[in-house]
């Protein structure tokens, strides 16, 4: 019974982790994805997914102030 507890909170804390990389970027952003500090690529508008603990997205707005 333990080992089943101990399951289902490593597959949610997994889950969660998955879950917060994946970001949907609007028409008016862009994401510079960064991979262990360096500039991977700049990501357009649509569905983005990173690496978990390894990428690092910056969203830049293009939008005049």
């Amino acid at each position: 019974m333990i080992d089943l507890l101990i399951l289902a909170l490593v597959l949610l804390i997994v889950l969660a982790i998955i879950a917060n990389h994946i970001r949907v970027i609007p028409e008016y952003q862009r994401l510079v994805i960064l991979r262990l500090g360096r500039v991977r690529r700049i990501a357009g508008p649509g569905l983005v997914v990173l690496v978990p603990l390894i990428d690092k997205g910056i969203v830049v707005d293009l939008r005049e102030q």
